[in-house]
């Protein structure tokens, strides 16, 4: 069985651990993708939120051909209590109701391989979850990060590949310079 893992943000630039091949093919599910979740150390981190626009994602090879232990070491290199985050389909799953799953489910049918999982966590904004922040709220929130946050923030930011093209992010190059620095895979 072969499984993908699809990404968009650090586990590109920064897998850890993941049991990935490491090959981030640049063809994922065009999937609406923004900067709306507080990480602990103080980063806007990218996940996905359905009120936003399309934008291109990334997948990689599992190098495990067992769903639990993929999902299990994506749970552990996203540093989740538990699997509950971690999103799985398989190839001859019944066509997902919820819109993002029934893209990445059609996405599915055209590759050659049996399952995929990702990272589903939701919008979070000064420890509200679900709570979507505004563009303003964002630059706001980006401004008054200190120094040691804002240099984390920034590298977020600059090192998510450059095909992932968001309202914030071009918001954020236009208000702090925090051009793409990764190259566009």
């Amino acid at each position: 069985m072969q499984i993908g893992c699809i990404g968009w943000g650090s586990l590109i630039w920064k897998p850890g651990d993941l049991l990935v091949d490491k090959n981030w093919r640049d063809d994922g599910p065009q999937l609406p993708i923004e900067f709306l979740r507080t990480s602990q150390d103080g980063r806007l981190t990218l996940v996905i939120c359905d009120l936003f626009p399309l934008t291109f994602t990334y997948w990689s090879l599992m190098t495990t051909s067992n769903i639990p232990e993929a999902i299990e070491s994506l749970r552990d290199r996203e540093n989740c209590p538990t699997a509950k985050p971690i999103g799985m389909l398989k190839r001859l799953d019944l066509v997902p109701e919820n819109a993002v799953k029934k893209t990445i489910h059609s996405w599915l049918q055209s590759k050659d391989i049996d399952a995929v999982i990702w990272t589903n966590l939701g919008p979070k904004f000064n420890d509200e979850r679900g709570r979507i922040a505004t563009v303003e709220e964002a630059l706001d929130y980006l401004s008054n990060l200190s120094l040691k946050e804002q240099e984390l923030a920034e590298e977020y930011v600059r090192k998510a590949p450059g095909k992932v093209a968001t309202v914030y992010r071009s918001k954020f190059e236009e208000a702090f310079g925090w051009l793409p620095i990764y190259p566009v895979l």
